[in-house]
């Protein structure tokens, strides 16, 4: 198994310390990539590639940017105790773990539906900074769709958050 350097960060205050350990002993110190199960390779690749995770409270760390095969990936897997769950094949970002994890399996939220409102939010909201950023470069042409674009993004907001509302308020 690889081993790395890699500075572990806390939950709290600017104290960093070294290790030195394998990509197993880096994923139980990065929150999200070892939670009872691992996550198909790709979406630990995306946060080994950045070099750096932080999660507040839950700490981090930061290490030299790089992937794992899906061969080496097996060796944390196995060192962990851990499968690597199917569940996740849906996932194609980081995120999108935190995602299923927080709301989905917690507060037991209808997965399809939840994904649908949030692709349809963050569509929304793309569309809202992309109009932005046109609209910053001359100001004049932008108005009404800035402001329609802006509308579309409240309202799929508004959509989301009611959805997922009545399952974390009901406790369900």
């Amino acid at each position: 198994m690889r081993t790395l350097r890699h500075i572990g960060l806390p939950g709290v205050g600017p104290d960093e310390f070294a290790r030195t350990g394998t990509v197993a002993d880096l994923a139980c110190e990065i929150p999200c990539l070892a939670v009872g199960t691992l996550q198909p390779v790709r979406v630990p690749n995306e946060v080994l590639r950045t070099g750096e995770r932080g999660a507040g409270m839950s700490g981090g760390g930061r290490w030299e940017p790089f992937e794992v095969s899906p061969e080496e990936y097996d060796e944390p897997a196995d060192a962990l105790g851990l499968p690597v769950a199917a569940a996740f094949d849906w996932c194609e970002r980081a995120k999108e773990i935190g995602t299923h994890l927080m709301i989905e399996r917690r507060w037991d939220v209808p997965a399809d539906k939840h994904r649908r409102l949030d692709e349809t939010y963050g569509a929304a909201e793309r569309a809202y900074c992309e109009a932005r950023a046109r609209d910053s470069a001359d100001p004049s042409s932008m108005e009404g769709e800035l402001l329609e674009r802006y509308a579309e993004s409240a309202e799929a907001g508004r959509r989301l958050s009611e959805f997922v509302s009545q399952y974390v308020v009901s406790g369900t």
